[in-house]
């Protein structure tokens, strides 16, 4: 019981921490980073500048992500897992520290430049400086359906008040992956294309990352909470 309320807690800090960090975003875009003349400071707080203290506290939120999976895998109850669905936990572990680093020192853009730069990948298109997302499109497919398989195969010992919740969790996570693939696509046309300031789309995109991080550890915890508690 201490463990459950330990991460209801953490879900909670979770949703408070995203919905400061959007709703700074907003204000900052609105304000154009200049409200009471602390330039500096607001810059600090935005989410869309890496490496500052906003950055960080979303770091933060991904890695807390580690809890609920940890406690799937190392519960008395984990011998009802299959051995691609105690891998595919096991994989998310390190998933998790990697998208952690990556929050914070934008890891996938420096990969992302170092492949478009050897292979060509999105030069003289309107993804050109974006085409990280071209090479993370495949990883967040595979990314996806093992997590499907993995749900369905948790869905026949998870408790029937809670099956509902997990499915819907996935939902709006595929939804919200596909929302940020989409919205950098957007991002890219607008910056190359339209020679124009991208404005509330990364406010939108950087939210849509948010939702995911929130979704993917409440979906977690119910996975947990299905392991833990007599199926109904």
């Amino acid at each position: 019981m201490e463990l459950k309320k330990a991460l209801d807690h953490v879900f909670v800090f979770q949703l408070f921490a995203s919905i400061g960090l959007i709703l700074m975003m907003v204000f900052n875009t609105l304000t154009s980073f200049s409200a009471l003349g602390f330039t500096g400071l607001w810059y600090m707080v935005d989410l869309r500048i890496e490496g500052n203290l906003a950055t960080w506290l979303e770091s933060m939120c991904m890695m807390l992500c580690f809890l609920p999976i940890h406690s799937i895998l190392f519960n008395r109850g984990n011998h009802k897992l299959s051995f691609f669905t105690k891998f595919f936990f096991a994989l998310a572990l390190a998933a998790i520290l990697f998208f952690s680093a990556d929050e914070m020192v934008g890891l996938h853009e420096q990969i992302g430049e170092k492949l478009s730069n050897s292979s060509g990948v999105g030069d003289g298109t309107f993804m050109q400086g974006f085409s990280w997302v071209l090479f993370y499109i495949p990883v967040m497919i595979v990314g996806l359906t093992f997590l499907t398989i993995v749900v369905v195969d948790l869905l026949k010992v998870l408790p029937k008040a809670t099956r509902k919740k997990s499915l819907w969790m996935g939902g709006i996570i595929v939804f919200a992956v596909a929302s940020i693939l989409i919205l950098e696509a957007g991002e890219a046309y607008t910056y190359n294309i339209l020679k124009s300031d991208v404005g509330f789309l990364t406010v939108f995109e950087e939210s849509a990352e948010l939702v995911v991080i929130c979704c993917f550890y409440h979906l977690m915890h119910l996975l947990y909470l299905g392991m833990v508690e007599p199926s109904a």
